[in-house]
């Protein structure tokens, strides 16, 4: 009975947490070199799916991501599952930067509000990875802890055709303050 309390389920939360830093080399070494914990993990779920778990969107989130797509992408994956169920958001930024690796820079992103002033975002970086045109189905799994920026993605991952969403609503907190 011990084992299946919520507090020997956070336990076993952290140290499966720091399981996946220290067993990636690049989560090791990014960790050990800025002292910044990861934010990106991934696993085959198939020899066709890649499943990519996004805890937060920090400004290191984008280039992780692309890391970890580099080294993990192989030949015959061409569908993506990305869960950001729990992921709190964070920088807004990481949003056009983390597009721009789907679409390309300078593309259009998402429409930002503010007070009643309209901005359109657009992609930011350097431009689509190649690796990820080989991915023709992305899933985008959301929960209600989906917050913010995570939110912001997933909008525009269904409004721009590059996939489709799974889960529950969304939290709608934070700097995006409506509901998916």
């Amino acid at each position: 009975a011990a084992s299946s309390s919520p507090e020997a389920a956070k336990e076993l939360e952290k140290v499966t947490y720091a399981k996946d830093v220290l067993t990636d080399a690049n989560a090791k070494a990014n960790y050990d070199q800025t002292k910044a914990e990861p934010t990106v993990f991934a696993r085959l779920v198939n020899p066709t799916t890649l499943y990519v778990y996004i805890t937060s969107m920090s400004p290191a989130t984008e280039a992780e991501f692309e890391n970890l797509i580099r080294s993990r992408m192989k030949d015959g994956i061409s569908s993506m599952i990305l869960d950001l169920r729990g992921n709190v958001g964070g920088d807004l930024t990481t949003a056009q930067t983390f597009l721009g690796l789907f679409q390309g820079a300078n593309q259009y992103a998402f429409d930002f509000f503010n007070r009643g002033a309209y901005e359109e975002q657009r992609t930011m970086g350097l431009g689509k990875m190649a690796e990820l045109t080989k991915i023709r189905e992305i899933a985008v799994l959301t929960d209600g802890m989906t917050q913010s920026t995570a939110e912001v993605i997933t909008a525009a991952v269904k409004k721009l055709h590059l996939g489709m969403s799974v889960g529950i609503q969304t939290r709608g907190w934070g700097s995006i303050e409506q509901i998916l």
